[in-house]
């Protein structure tokens, strides 16, 4: 009997609690795919690593375009001993953990945001914390939108690692600003790197494929530019005087998991600024010296054998194209002769004549040597794909080697 009575009194005390409980009980909430609602966005705005403090911080910018305001946001991470939350921002109101609304563990901020704002959210962690793929979720009213965004990977770098910064410094031929298959390369370019504060970490010189690198770097935030003027004999003078930027000339470098490739520097040529001086031999000398060559009679100044030579050494200069002639004296000397009003051929006739004087160790004064290679250099990249010119364009690179082979007597 006392067995009865307790189950019976336990009955009726399960009833009147839960008949509270049933009248209060938590709504439902519709989930909402966060990329495809379009009444919220939430938008990566990349990571930063502070080397001083070795701390890694992850942004983001929620906008709230339409009904209903936010109640709170989240950013998800992994749950390992690696990440530890450092800071935030805003501070507000925060909790770390599973949120039970939304089923994402990470950050939350229950502060809400009004309809048609703005506002940036920041988690910060010890530690050089790369980039991995997390869950970021809203919550507005009866609806919670969840998608995926960047963010903290459990995956704690030691800090002995160590990472490179590297690029190339080449001659941006037709302006896009992107380092093009058979564009000239720059050598003897001396870049600096910096540190986030704009102190100078290291300098190096590029080589002679315009490469340059900085090895073994710890995480943090870097600087890479070209300085106009240096200690150093460099190309960096001429560059700046002759040449003007198509890329950034600071780039800006986050060192957090792994090596910085691609970091590159265009330049184009400003033709207007360009010095001729020297001893240049004109095209109408070069012809007579593969006439001679080829009748085997007459009088030159540079014998047949050195004239072979000297054909040799131009088909293997920069690119495989234009100038292949299988060692024929012929062939080079139908370039230089070519009655052709095509621009592309009169670019082509004075561009071979330079192109004998580089090889033969004159044209523009000592002092641009390395200016001529790389006039060179562009003047093939030119030919080899005038039809992505103007007439104007390979006119003007016409004009530039004309002068070359005329700076002589």
């Amino acid at each position: 009997m006392k067995k009865l009575i307790n189950t019976f009194a336990g009955a009726i005390l399960a009833l009147v609690f839960a008949l509270p409980l049933a009248a209060g009980a938590a709504p439902s909430f519709n989930e909402v795919d966060l990329d495809t609602d379009g009444r919220w966005t939430v938008t990566y705005l990349g990571s930063t690593y502070d080397g001083g403090l070795n701390q890694t911080t992850f942004s983001y910018s929620v906008t709230v375009l339409d009904d209903p305001a936010l109640s709170h946001f989240n950013v998800g991470f992994p749950l390992c001993d690696q990440l530890t939350v450092a800071s935030w921002e805003p501070m507000g109101a925060v909790s770390i953990g599973l949120d039970p609304t939304t089923g994402v563990y990470g950050i939350k901020w229950d502060d809400g945001q009004d309809t048609g704002t703005t506002q940036t959210y920041s988690v910060t962690f010890q530690g050089a914390i790369p980039e991995g793929t997390v869950e970021v979720a809203v919550k507005a009213g009866l609806f919670v939108a969840i998608g995926e965004r960047p963010g903290p990977a459990c995956h704690f770098l030691e800090s002995g690692d160590k990472y490179d910064i590297s690029g190339t410094v080449f001659v941006d031929a037709d302006l896009d600003g992107v380092l093009d298959a058979g564009e000239p390369l720059i050598p003897n370019v001396t870049v600096e790197l910096a540190d986030e504060d704009g102190g100078i970490v290291s300098t190096t010189i590029t080589d002679m494929n315009g490469y340059y690198v900085f090895t073994e770097l710890n995480p943090g935030s870097y600087v890479v530019s070209v300085p106009v003027e240096t200690a150093e004999t460099d190309f960096n003078e001429q560059l700046a005087q002759f040449f003007f930027p198509t890329t950034p000339n600071l780039i800006e470098v986050e060192l957090v998991d792994s090596d910085s490739t691609g970091n590159d520097f265009g330049y184009a040529i400003d033709t207007d600024t360009l010095i001729f001086t020297g001893n240049g031999k004109t095209i109408g000398f070069w012809k007579h010296q593969l006439s001679v060559a080829i009748q085997g009679k007459g009088k030159a100044q540079v014998a047949a054998p050195t004239m072979a030579g000297y054909i040799a050494q131009i088909e293997a200069l920069y690119l495989v194209h234009p100038f292949q002639f299988g060692g024929s004296f012929a062939a080079a000397l139908s370039v230089l002769s070519s009655t052709s009003p095509a621009a592309v051929d009169l670019l082509a006739k004075q561009l071979l004549g330079t192109e004998f004087n580089e090889v033969a160790g004159i044209g523009l004064s000592p002092e641009f040597d390395q200016l001529q290679g790389i006039l060179i250099a562009w003047g093939e990249y030119l030919v080899a794909n005038w039809t992505a010119f103007t007439r104007d364009q390979l006119l003007q690179a016409k004009d530039v080697f004309d002068a070359i082979n005329n700076t002589g007597n």
